[in-house]
């Protein structure tokens, strides 16, 4: 028999409600200390900036065994589709948020909270710009994923007037950027599917112009910055900015011609028609953003709630990292991966942000194991953990009062006029030869007839400060140092 499941039954006769207090002590203890009880839930968010080129994440979802990895160490990851999206492949993992960038800046900011969903119902946007076929080919994605994955894909709009993508490299830091010439007729279409169809996520797909074969040779094998990444970004914030909903962004594309010599990192966008898969899984149970002042509900997620950030070394420049590294309290631990190099140079060092640095994923998963175990990650090194410093306390209040009081240092009178009995303190600026006139301020009481108590003015008074031995604390607090104190046998020491 066993008393709640946690302890033997004692010998002989025995009934619950008999159980010892050292038995209930120990049943209480274990129960405390069980798993489910034992922490709060540990949370790490997962970044790799998109269109910079990352070693890893760069391409066509190839940061995805990263997420999955860390998902499993982890009881929350909250990354973005970025990481997530694979083109036609997706792992669907049930601990992970999938938040679009801009939304997680405003996350990490503190202004956005996210709230975990059961589904959501997603809305489809089509360039006008598509050719007929492709945006066929899309259409039969959509229905795709809502009779083979059980996605509420409802509704799609097509928008009244090209959307004209335009992309570039950005001179400046060598990350893909871009612009979309008919910002507006996107906003009215994705408007439509919020008032018409209540829409809770929406899914973009803007035609992108075709590239020749050669200028995209280094990006499919795994070379250079993904030249779509980067305005991808910006249709994707600007929805997201104006309706709050979440977005992604999948482009539709002419099929490029075959290659036996595609890398792995790549090829993902080398089996099908369209990106469009993983957008439409990930945004199917994407978090709703939340503001503090809207929303009070329990089973919100906060930025004070993140515990580990992982970002590639030289991408810390970003609004998201910047803001987790500036918090004043709950500051979550920074790993700056080291080997996942990006073309920006934004590292930890020269933006002061307080990192730790790994050499890879293997070992930032490690770091990450450990933190979460509540042990310091140095802990693990050969020369981890040094000596433990004293820190010695100071007496600040009597080194400021000596500063402040050998400021005014001197001689000087107060005066005033009163009726009644009155007094007066006053201090000045005396120099070493040539003492000045200081102010004086002071307060006495009087008797006004037929008013009862009154109030006067001081009358003269002087007095002199010496700051040093006025507020030195050996002169302050002197001990006593008579004939009879040292006399007394309990001062004296054993060698007399």
């Amino acid at each position: 028999m066993l008393l709640c499941g946690l302890l033997p039954a004692p010998r002989g006769f025995w009934a619950p409600g008999l159980a010892s207090r050292r038995q209930k002590r120990t049943a209480a203890a274990t129960a405390f200390f069980a798993p489910a009880f034992a922490s709060r839930p540990y949370t790490a968010v997962l970044i790799v900036p998109t269109g910079t080129g990352a070693c890893i994440g760069g391409y066509a979802g190839d940061a995805l065994p990263v997420a999955r990895a860390l998902a499993s160490i982890v009881d929350c990851l909250i990354t973005h589709p970025n990481v997530l999206n694979g083109a036609m492949l997706y792992w669907p993992m049930s601990n992970a948020l999938y938040v679009e960038g801009y939304a997680l800046d405003r996350f990490a900011a503190g202004a956005w909270g996210l709230s975990p969903v059961h589904r959501n119902k997603v809305g489809l946007v089509l360039d006008a710009g598509i050719e007929q076929d492709l945006r066929l080919r899309h259409l039969q994605v959509a229905d795709a994923a809502a009779a083979t994955l059980g996605t509420s894909i409802f509704e799609h709009v097509v928008t009244d007037a090209s959307l004209q993508v335009e992309k570039w490299i950005d001179d400046k830091t060598g990350a893909s950027t871009g612009r979309i010439a008919r910002s507006d007729s996107l906003l009215r279409a994705v408007e439509k599917l919020v008032r018409d169809a209540a829409i809770d996520a929406v899914a973009v797909v803007a035609r992108f112009p075709d590239d020749d074969v050669e200028v995209l040779k280094d990006y499919r094998q795994g070379q250079g910055v993904d030249a779509l990444a980067g305005v991808e970004a910006v249709i994707s914030k600007m929805v997201v900015s104006e309706f709050h909903i979440p977005c992604a962004h999948a482009p539709a594309l002419a099929p490029l011609p075959f290659d036996s010599s595609v890398s792995p990192r790549s090829a993902a966008e080398e089996i099908g028609y369209t990106f469009l898969p993983s957008v439409l899984a990930g945004l199917s149970k994407a978090p709703q953003y939340v503001s503090r002042d809207s929303d009070h509900r329990p089973h919100r997620i906060w930025a004070e709630d993140v515990d580990a950030v992982l970002v590639p070394v030289n991408a810390c420049g970003g609004d998201g990292v910047r803001a987790f590294s500036k918090k004043a309290r709950q500051k979550p631990l920074i790993i700056a991966v080291e080997e996942n190099v990006t073309v920006l140079n934004d590292t930890p060092e020269k933006l002061q942000i307080e990192a730790v640095r790994a050499a890879n994923y293997w070992e930032a998963l490690g770091v990450v194991a450990a933190h979460k175990a509540g042990v310091n990650p140095m802990a693990l090194r050969r020369d981890g953990v040094l000596h433990n410093r004293e820190v010695k306390l100071r007496q600040d209040f009597f080194d400021l009062a000596e500063m402040v009081m050998s400021a005014f240092a001197g001689q000087g009178v107060g005066f005033g006029i009163g009726i009644g009995c009155g007094f007066g303190i006053g201090w000045g600026f005396g120099g070493v030869s040539i003492p000045t006139m200081g102010l004086g301020i002071g307060g006495g009481c009087g008797v006004g007839i037929g008013l009862g108590w009154g109030f006067g003015a001081a009358a003269l008074g002087s007095q002199y400060f010496n700051a040093k031995n006025e507020f030195d604390p050996a002169t302050t607090y002197p001990q006593d140092k008579s004939d009879k104190h040292k006399q007394n046998p309990l001062t004296q020491s054993k060698s007399q």
